[in-house]
């Protein structure tokens, strides 16, 4: 005989139930993309500056490192070379998701001088992205390489990319739905609306792209045999 369901038990159900519906809710809510109120959790936005916190010891390793370990092998130099430039712009584009998600004035040139869509949570995804392939483009750049200087910063750009991609899993890729989570829809992703643009293109991106040829002026010219 299965025991009984009292009151007060089913009223604890209830009251669980119900505060998970609303919290999930109003994380959703505080992603969407017409939110005036826009704003990161403060569990994520701690997650963001314990990464930017990594990323600046990581540079402080790169900026430090000795002669004699780079084994007198060029590839080495233009690597540590090419992470200072990628971890540079990861922190840049940390910065601009901490402005973008934040109601107080920006307070480091990298975050005044962030560019968005005005759709912040596309613009959080982009950015967060770009952050996580930056850590790939790093490790890729010590491809053909031995050394103590390769193994030291190829393991801490796995402590990074966890971090970043943390953060990223968290903000959803369409209202209802977590990023990287795969959602609804057999998990697929709408990048294209209805006109054929990407969703989180602006009105003047879209009227350039829709302009004649003849109608926009070229700022650079590029020989068709590629020679300049």
């Amino acid at each position: 005989m299965s025991p009984k369901l009292t009151p007060v038990f089913l009223l604890f159900l209830v009251v669980v139930v119900s505060f998970h519906a609303s919290s999930s809710a109003a994380l959703v809510e505080s992603f969407a993309p017409d939110s005036e109120s826009f704003s990161l959790p403060s569990p994520l936005i701690s997650t963001i500056r314990s990464t930017l916190d990594e990323i600046q010891k990581v540079l402080s390793v790169l900026s430090t490192v000795p002669g004699p370990f780079l084994g007198g092998d060029p590839r080495v130099s233009s690597a540590i070379q090419d992470c200072v430039d990628l971890l540079s712009l990861s922190s840049d584009e940390l910065e601009w998701t901490l402005s973008s998600a934040s109601s107080a004035p920006a307070t480091t040139q990298a975050a005044k001088l962030s560019v968005g869509t005005g759709q912040p949570r596309f613009d959080l995804r982009s950015w967060l992205s770009a952050a996580v392939g930056n850590q790939d483009t790093c490790a890729e750049s010590f491809e053909g390489t031995d050394g103590i200087v390769k193994a030291l910063v190829v393991g801490s750009l796995g402590t990074v990319t966890s971090l970043v991609y943390d953060v990223l899993t968290q903000i959803p890729d369409d209202v209802g739905g977590r990023g990287g989570k795969g959602g609804g829809g057999g998990g697929s992703r709408k990048l294209l609306d209805s006109t054929g643009f990407p969703v989180w293109m602006g009105t003047a991106e879209r009227r350039l792209l829709q302009a004649p040829g003849s109608g926009v002026q070229a700022n650079v010219v590029v020989a068709a045999d590629g020679s300049g």
